[in-house]
């Protein structure tokens, strides 16, 4: 789902699929760590919410500039 509203961009994606446990992702790993990163170089976030056999969200949000 794609929104813009006045004050930001927001991309979130979701899946029913097996999920993961993010406390195993290496921290060297360029995947959700370079995502994050890349994100707040243009002020906004990226949050992951997952489970295991749920499912993953991930929610991304920019702030438009004026």
């Amino acid at each position: 789902m794609l929104k813009i509203d006045p004050l930001r961009v927001s991309l979130m994606i979701t899946d029913n699929g097996c999920g993961f446990d993010p406390a195993a992702v290496s921290r060297n790993s360029i995947g959700l760590s370079g995502m994050k990163a890349r994100i707040a170089e243009v002020g906004g976030v990226l949050n992951v919410d997952t489970r295991l056999e749920v499912g993953t969200r991930v929610l991304a949000e920019v702030p438009l500039q004026k």
